[in-house]
Order: structure tokens, then C-alpha cells, then sequence
């Protein structure tokens, strides 16, 4: 079997709304991948294929996902993605 280099991407659904806004998170990366590290920009990570997240503050919030695997690792990072 060959090892193929991840390739993190991702959607959300929904993206902006009032607070509190319940996110759901869908890993749509590609590759051989092993764990992942999901930063949802108030100050929490998940370690889950498709996490949901709370905010509970109003605000703008950048996130990224970084996906490893043994052929390397990726990360995409989604400027002020939710709302």
C-alpha cells in the first residue's frame, strides 16, 4: 500500500448566525491521513473527523485544519470563516 500526502480541506454548515451558533465541521481532505487537529478560533481544538462546535460569543473566527499522515502533513486555515 502506498502512502498518499494529505491534502486538508473542509466545510462547515452553517458559517454565521447569532450566538450561541452551533457548527457543524465535515473533513473533506484527501490522502493517506492518520489524526487531524482542527482550531476553531475561540481558544478550542478538536481531534475529531467531523466535529461540531458551540460559540457562545459573538465575533469573526478563523479556522484551520491540519491533517498528518505518514506520507507528511497539511493544513488549510479559513480566514474569519464563521460569522
Amino acid at each position: 500500500m502506498t502512502n498518499v500526502v494529505p491534502v486538508a480541506g473542509f466545510t462547515a454548515n452553517p458559517t454565521n448566525g447569532a450566538a450561541p451558533l452551533l457548527v457543524f465541521f465535515t473533513d473533506a481532505s484527501s490522502g493517506t491521513i492518520t489524526n487531524r487537529l482542527w482550531t476553531v478560533g475561540d481558544g478550542a481544538t478538536s481531534g475529531g473527523s467531523s466535529p461540531m462546535h458551540t460559540y457562545s460569543t459573538a465575533g469573526v473566527y478563523s479556522v484551520s485544519l491540519t491533517v498528518f499522515g505518514p506520507a507528511g502533513n497539511d493544513t488549510l486555515n479559513k480566514s474569519g470563516f464563521v460569522t
